[in-house]
C-alpha cells in the first residue's frame, strides 16, 4: 500500500497578514488568528484520522 505524507495545508496568504498590517490591525490579533487557525485546522486532522480508524504514527 503506498504510504501517503500528511502535510497541513495552511491556508494563509503572506500578502493578507502584509495587508492587515499596513491597514492597522495589530500584531498580537494577527498573531492569535493564525495559531487559532492553525490549531483549528490541526483538530480536523486529528478528529478525522480519529475517526477513520488509521493507526497513530
Amino acid at each position: 500500500m503506498k504510504q501517503f505524507v500528511d502535510t497541513l495545508y495552511l491556508p494563509f496568504s503572506s500578502w493578507d497578514l502584509i495587508g492587515a498590517a499596513r491597514d492597522g490591525v495589530a500584531r498580537t490579533a494577527i498573531a492569535t488568528a493564525l495559531a487559532a487557525g492553525a490549531l483549528m485546522m490541526a483538530r480536523v486532522v486529528w478528529g478525522a484520522r480519529l475517526l477513520s480508524g488509521a493507526p497513530p504514527r
